[in-house]
Parts: structure tokens; sequence; C-alpha cells
């Protein structure tokens, strides 16, 4: 069968703004099951407003192309977006309330209903899984379609979580010293009934070789993938929806070998936030692209400050979409951020063929050394970094900053090729909005 849709989880909340129906071209229309997740924004310094918003999923082969219909439960539609922009993924509208568009292979998109980014719809269209267990395999912790509450689940060497479609889990996963571990499947793990005193989703900690594959995140109770002194990781194929205060979405702390790959994040914090925090080796050769950031309260990235005094560095952002970033704090602002601490060295940052849609509330960059409410020290050096091919959309209204600490802990080496705002090169510090501060040296525009 090239179209997989799952059933309908009971004792899960449905979202009932949308209904959405699918099918491959020419075909019988199935509808999909409208789940509800919350979103969290902030009003204004402290003031969090949590709102719903939709999403389905389904699984094709895309041999032929997917036909989507969306009815939209309220107003007349007036306006229609879908996201990110970078897809160019046209609608018809058919009626006032309906409108219909194709998919042509595996994808994860916002459908926006007049402007309204917070009761929108999020679609999550995977390839087939032909790789799932056996459900009667000793090493796999096998939760079929329907609702499980399990609470912690603990992996040990060469075991693996396999959440099918349909799924619901009610737990988190734990690995601490192991070897050849993974959480995947098609399904959803949730942590809704979770307090916020345990503190990560998934937490990978002294494991070799760990991964996370094609799974529904939602509702963390903290930080949502934690790899800690950890190496050779794979995250793929993952999208997580977060509402709660300090729920990041991925957190690599003393990690090396890393690879993320075609995952969205929606997140109300730091949607990746690379630290060392509690973490005794550097962070190292970790490559996060193909994917999709959406930071309604903080940070698309911000690699820093909490620290160990060792390094972070190596690191690439390659081929990413940022849909939104609204940070209320105009001292922690930047899209795309270095704050360093705790006598950390950072160098060797690349930020590629990043696309940049117009955000909320934030500045494009802020890359600094200093100490702050999450150190202990300032940090050493930030060092060969390097913004190549990235675009932006929108008004700019906020500078930008580069600022060093004193002359033993500076910034050097900060390259800009190929970075176009509203169209254009740019080509100064002026044209960027970018302030320079001191204790800031080879900064170049090409």
């Amino acid at each position: 069968m090239s179209l997989i849709y799952y059933p309908k989880c009971e004792n899960v909340r449905i979202n009932r703004t949308f209904s959405v129906r699918v099918r491959e071209e020419g075909g019988q229309w199935k509808e999909l099951t409208s789940y509800d997740a919350r979103n969290m924004y902030k009003g204004g310094m402290d003031n969090e407003i949590v709102t719903r918003m939709s999403y389905v999923y389904f699984d094709s082969d895309f041999e032929k192309t997917i036909e989507l219909e969306i009815k939209y439960n309220g107003e007349d539609i007036q306006t229609a977006k879908i996201r990110p922009l970078s897809y160019n993924i046209n609608y018809n509208l058919i009626d006032s309330k309906t409108l219909t568009f194709t998919m042509q292979q595996p994808q994860k998109i916002s459908v926006e209903i007049n402007n309204n980014i917070y009761r929108n719809l999020h679609i999550f269209a995977s390839l087939h899984d032909k790789e799932a267990p056996s459900a009667n395999d000793p090493k796999v912790k096998y939760f079929p379609a329907g609702f499980h509450s399990p609470g912690d689940i603990y992996l040990n060497d060469d075991e693996m979580v396999y959440i099918a479609g349909g799924a619901f889990v009610m737990g988190r996963v734990i690995a601490k010293g192991v070897k050849n571990v993974s959480v995947k499947g098609r399904g959803v793990l949730c942590g809704t009934n979770i307090p916020m005193a345990h503190e990560y989703m998934i937490f990978f900690h002294e494991c070799e070789g760990a991964s996370v594959d094609g799974i529904i995140i939602q509702d963390s109770p903290g930080w949502t993938i934690v790899p800690r002194d950890s190496v050779n990781i794979h995250i793929k194929n993952v999208k997580i929806m977060n509402y709660r205060e300090c729920s990041d979405g991925m957190n690599p702390c003393g990690s090396s070998n890393l690879l993320m790959e075609d995952v969205f994040l929606r997140i109300p914090d730091d949607c990746v936030s690379i630290k060392a925090f509690r973490a005794k080796k550097p962070n190292c050769n970790i490559t996060i692209k193909d994917s999709i950031f959406w930071a309604d309260a903080a940070h698309a990235v911000l690699i820093g400050p909490e620290g160990n005094g060792t390094v972070t560095e190596n690191i690439t952002f390659d081929n990413i979409d940022i849909l939104e970033v609204k940070c209320p704090w105009p001292e922690y602002y930047g899209v795309l951020a270095i704050t360093n601490g705790d006598d950390m060295v950072i160098r060797n940052i690349v930020f590629r063929n990043i696309r940049i849609e117009e955000f909320s509330q934030s500045s494009l960059i802020c890359l600094r050394i200093e100490e702050n409410a999450w150190t202990y020290a300032p940090g050493k050096n930030i060092e060969n970094i390097l913004f190549k091919d990235v675009t932006y959309t929108g008004n700019n209204k906020n500078h930008s900053v580069l600022r060093g600490f004193n002359a033993e802990r500076n910034l050097r080496g900060i390259r800009f090729e190929n970075y176009n705002i509203n169209g254009k090169l740019v080509k100064s510090a002026d044209e960027f909005g970018l302030v320079i501060e001191d204790n800031v040296h080879d900064v170049s525009f090409g």
C-alpha cells in the first residue's frame, strides 16, 4: 500500500480547527485524524500565552502525487500561506473554507489561515518505514497503535524503543552508559502528564551509538533530546512541538560525531542549543542539516553559554529554513546566536544555506562573550565563524551585535559570504545593521 494513514488514538485530544483529507492523485479521499498540540509565546517579558494548534501525519512511497484537501472550520479564508516559503507550494482555493494542494515528496509544512501562526495546521508526511522491527523481537520495546503510559523507559545495549504509527506513548526514554540504542517509529512520544521537574524527554548519557528516527515528540517537560558525553548520534525525521518554558528541542552537551537531519522543531525556547552543561567532554563534529526551525520564545540556534572549560568546534548548520523567532528579551536577541561563557573556546562554526523568513522579535545574529546568569565565568575566544549563502526577507528593525569581552577573550575571523537581506547582497556592517563593539577582529563581507 503506497499511502498509509493511521487509526485514531483514543484518549488523545483532537483539534477540530481543520478537517484534512488525503489521497493519491485521482484516488479515494481518506480523512486524517487532526490531533491537538500546544505552543507558547511571550506576550511580554514574562507573560506566557499558550494556544492550540493542529497536526496530522501520514506515510507514502510518493511514487504517485499526493493530494491534500484542507477545510478550515473557522471564519472565511481571506489569506493562506503554506510554509516554508522555499517549498513554493501553491494551493487552489475551492471555496471560502477549503483549499487543496499537492505533495511530490516527504515534507513538513505549516498551513496558516488569515495570518494566524498560532492556530495553524502542521502536516508531517514521511516515507514508509521499511525497517520496522518485529513486535516479538526481545531487543525491542514495541508500542503498537493505541494509548500507552509506561513512564520512564530504560534502554540497555542494542535495545530499541519502537513507537508504531497510531501509538501515543506517555513517557520518557533514558539510556546511560550503553551502546547501539535507538528510538524509532511513526507514532508519538508525549510528555503531557510528566511534571517539569523531570528534565529530559530522551536522554543519552555516556552512550556510544544512539539514534532517534521518525517519531513525533510532543509536550516535553524540559529539554527534549539530550546527548551528554556521548558519541555517534543520529537524529533523523523527528518532529518536536513543545509549549513549556525551557523545553529546548535539541541540546548536545559534550558530544561528538552527531548528525541531525530532516527535523522539524517548534519550540518555546531554543530550537537547537549546543552547550556543555554538566558535561565532561567537548562538543565537536556536529552537523545539523535539511531542517526547519520555529522558535516561539527564544532562539532558532544558540551555541553556549553553559560550558566546561573545553571547546565547541567543527559545527555545521546547512540547508535550514527558519520560520519564526520571537524573543522578548533584547539582551538575548539573535536568530542565530553564540554566547560564550565558562572558559569555553568556540570555533569553526558554519551557517550555510540558511533561509530566514520574517520573524516577530529578535535580531539576525548576536555573537558575544560574557558573564551572565547562566555562567560562572566569561568564555574564551569565538573564532572562525562563517555565514554563507544566507537569505533574509523582513524589516531587520533590530541591530545585530558582535561583542568581545577583553583583549584576551575576543572574537576573530567572522565572515559573511553571499549574505542577502531583502534580495540585496550585504557588503558592510552598516548594510547589515551590525554593531561591532570592542575586542572584535577580522570581520569581512563578500
